[in-house]
């Protein structure tokens, strides 16, 4: 079932339908009739966000098409195949389909528009270990998180050790990393950590994908985002939208977990 309150509050931000349709899980014409089925009736995420769970699930249930019925009829790909094709350089989905359209046609079977066959590719993708490696894009997000692991230095003055947490943040696409020892996991080290990391990259990613931590994301539901307030403000004023990490959804942030050791700071 789609995150409605999810698609509208990231659309509020400015986020585009291909990067919602990944954040939520949810095709892109599923995202499209969300969003025009709230202009119609001119709600906005404030207001649903007031509503209970269930009436919002039904208002937007009630007005969904019904193409299930349909889809039988249609010749499934096989994306199992088309996956290892689409890891190779120069092919694109779009190629894959007009090759799948093409074969159609000469069985005389009926096949999927365009926007249908990527709708089912990647919802295959995302069930399969290299789906990370397809779907990023150079320096368009960037995966945060503090390591498990304290680190810890010894004080060249006193002799003293000290320990730290360390901070970690990748560019899924390159897998180029940064990585910062703080002094704690407050909030002044998370934001400080990030404008070091902004500063390290030499850019600000479009996306901040972190995990759940209470430093930054106050509440996450199916239905429901809220971030902490100044790394919101922290967001705004970097013009940078953070999207948290799914709940249960481990790959969103896998690459934080792997890190090189080249390109670390600290």
């Amino acid at each position: 079932m789609p995150n409605y309150l999810e698609i509208l509050r990231l659309h509020e931000l400015s986020v585009s339908m291909r990067q919602i349709s990944q954040s939520v899980g949810s095709g892109r014409n599923t995202v499209s009739k969300v969003l025009q089925m709230a202009r119609e009736k001119q709600l906005t995420y404030h207001e649903l966000s007031q509503w209970e769970e269930q009436r919002v699930e039904e208002f937007f249930r009630s007005k969904a098409t019904k193409s299930s019925q349909r889809q039988s009829h249609f010749v499934l790909p096989d994306y199992e195949q088309l996956a290892k094709e689409l890891a190779k350089p120069g092919v694109t989905m779009q190629l894959l389909w007009e090759e799948y359209v093409d074969q159609c046609r000469r069985s005389n079977l009926v096949y999927y528009q365009l926007t249908q066959f990527k709708k089912y590719f990647h919802e295959y993708l995302a069930k399969q270990p290299f789906a990370h490696v397809i779907h990023h894009k150079a320096g368009e997000k960037v995966q945060i998180d503090w390591a498990g692991t304290k680190a810890h230095w010894i004080d060249p003055d006193t002799g003293e050790q000290i320990k730290g947490d360390l901070f970690v943040a990748v560019l899924p696409f390159s897998g180029y990393s940064f990585a910062l020892v703080c002094p704690n996991m407050k909030q002044a080290s998370w934001i400080h950590a990030h404008i070091q990391c902004f500063a390290f990259f030499g850019g600000v990613p479009t996306l901040i994908i972190p995990d759940n931590l209470k430093v930054g994301v106050t509440k996450h539901t199916r239905s429901e985002v809220i971030l902490n307030q100044s790394y919101e403000e922290f967001a705004n004023a970097y013009h940078t939208v953070i999207i948290p990490a799914r709940i249960r959804r481990p790959r969103d942030y896998s690459e934080v977990f792997i890190i090189p050791n080249e390109g670390c700071y600290s």
